[in-house]
């Protein structure tokens, strides 16, 4: 775990070491403030989870970047909750999400995202589907990829988080990439 800390902490440092802010964002023009990019991921196994994630952003002034995100997941879990049978879904949902830049690389964030997935109602414990929004809160660090690219490392509190969240925490790392 120490390692792993130490390895995130080097990462950090180096990307908040070399990013670039946009200058000037009054100079730029619509097309050169668009930013397509978003997430992607995978885990196989007694857990599989597959994620797509494609998002559009707009560099709105020089420290506030907005964007918009489709999300997509599929999952499945081998032998759910030890009653001998596998359980599989589809996730799917939007997210608006919200950066604005404190120091060229470091930033504060907002997002609010809208989810539809299946969870288990607290009393009658049955397996729902329904739409549950989150609103997430937090910071990160932004790097530079080269010309008009740049990832962004964000560590997010689920100010929504209950027993119904699509999470195992309130506590959500995200990795974006744009360009």
């Amino acid at each position: 775990m120490k390692s792993l800390l130490t390895f995130a902490l080097t990462m950090v440092l180096a990307w908040s070491a070399c990013g670039q802010l946009v200058e000037d964002a009054s100079e730029l023009s619509f097309s050169e403030r668009i930013r397509f990019g978003g997430n992607m991921g995978a885990s196989f196994g007694a857990f599989t989870q597959i994620i797509v994630e494609p998002t559009v952003g707009y560099i709105v002034t020089d420290r506030y970047f907005a964007g918009v995100s489709v999300l997509y997941q599929y999952i499945q879990i081998d032998d759910f909750f030890g009653l001998n049978e596998d359980f599989q879904s589809h996730y799917y949902g939007f997210r608006q999400l919200n950066n604005f830049w404190i120091t060229p690389n470091i930033f504060a964030a907002g997002e609010i995202e809208l989810l539809n997935y299946e969870f288990i109602e607290p009393f009658s414990n049955e397996l729902t589907r329904g739409w549950v929004e989150s609103v997430f809160v937090g910071g990160g660090f932004r790097s530079s990829l080269g010309g008009r690219g740049f990832m962004t490392l964000s560590l997010l509190y689920n100010l929504s988080y209950d027993s119904q969240s699509p999470y195992n925490s309130a506590f959500i790392p995200r990795i974006g990439i744009f360009f």
